[in-house]
């Protein structure tokens, strides 16, 4: 059962997180348990690289893939089928995302 939470009418500034907390349900993680379970996967496909990858792909998603390298007829008829809304969002977060990582190169020396 999916409840439903109205915060309209409610301004901005009354949307306090001490305010929220009380309202909207989260979820428990316990950020520990997670860590240990997803650390050693790490570990194996930074050690191992695409071998790796391509076992946990099968072992998880089910899917033997032999290559993780998408072909290019795949991407152009990817792209092709975006909404022309969609890929003018993309190619501004593309663009503001090179913005931000440019500004953060170090200059000189």
């Amino acid at each position: 059962m999916l409840a439903r939470i109205d915060l309209r009418g409610q301004p901005a500034a009354a949307l306090t997180r001490q305010r929220l907390a009380g309202v909207l349900p989260r979820a428990w993680l316990d950020t520990e348990a997670a860590l240990a379970q997803v650390r050693p996967i790490c570990d194996d496909v930074r050690r191992r690289g695409a071998a790796a990858v391509r076992e946990y792909t099968a072992r998880f998603d089910g899917v033997d893939l032999p290559t993780t390298v998408v072909p290019a007829p795949a991407l152009a008829d990817a792209l092709a089928m975006l909404a022309p809304a969609v890929r003018a969002a993309l190619v501004e977060a593309i663009r503001r995302a090179r913005l931000v990582h440019e500004a953060q190169r170090p200059t000189g020396t």
